[in-house]
């Protein structure tokens, strides 16, 4: 069976990047998995393989929803975001 590819979308904070002072960061993207990613790949086993990390801001992502492709056969996305944490 061929293992499912993931793109994996993380807060700019769980990817090592900053916190509020970075509220302005556009989503960018690291190869393979970052943070919490680093876990889930774990979790994943032989499952599936994280192929791409896409982060951004909180605010950035609910404004601005990551509809994203890698173009290379990725069939599932999970997201990880810090939405209504207590701050608005």
């Amino acid at each position: 069976m061929r293992k499912s590819r993931v793109m994996h979308y993380i807060n700019q904070f769980f990817a090592g990047c900053g916190g509020e002072e970075k509220a302005n960061l556009p989503v960018d993207f690291r190869e393979g998995p970052v943070g919490p990613g680093k876990r889930l790949q774990t979790l994943l086993r032989d499952a599936a393989e994280i192929v791409v990390t896409a982060y951004c801001m909180t605010s950035f992502y609910r404004e601005h929803p990551l509809n994203y492709g890698v173009g290379d056969g990725t069939v599932l996305r999970i997201t990880f975001m810090s939405i209504g944490t207590g701050r608005r």
